[in-house]
């Protein structure tokens, strides 16, 4: 085999290589990215759904009140960990949008709410 082939084989896999690298590393460091930004929203919408929590975590502030009014067109539901609907924001079903197993496992990681102010 030339030489000038064998150069050629050996340059088109390095490069290769290369650009499969820095493209992993590129799509990891915007999948890790876009994770954090979203999980940061998510945490700053349910501090503000948390905040309008009586200190039992379960009363709102104006317990005559049953609609959950957040700013900015956000909708929002407060439930227990069973996926009953304690509160829930006009415009949404009645029912629970997650599964019991899904509200259970949110409230394991996350913990009871907090009353934020």
């Amino acid at each position: 085999m030339p030489i000038r082939l064998r150069l050629t084989v050996l340059f088109t896999a390095a490069t290769l290589v290369l650009l499969t690298g820095l493209g992993f590393l590129f799509l990891n460091e915007l999948r890790s990215g876009l994770v954090g930004n979203l999980d940061g929203s998510l945490r700053a919408r349910a501090d503000e759904v948390a905040g309008q929590l009586g200190p039992d975590g379960t009363n709102f502030q104006d317990p005559g009140q049953y609609t959950l009014i957040l700013p900015g067109g956000m909708y929002g539901q407060v439930l227990t960990t069973s996926a009953s609907v304690l509160e829930s924001s006009d415009g949404l079903p009645k029912q629970s949008l997650l599964t019991p197993g899904q509200a259970a496992a949110g409230a394991a990681r996350r913990g009871p709410p907090e009353r934020v102010r």
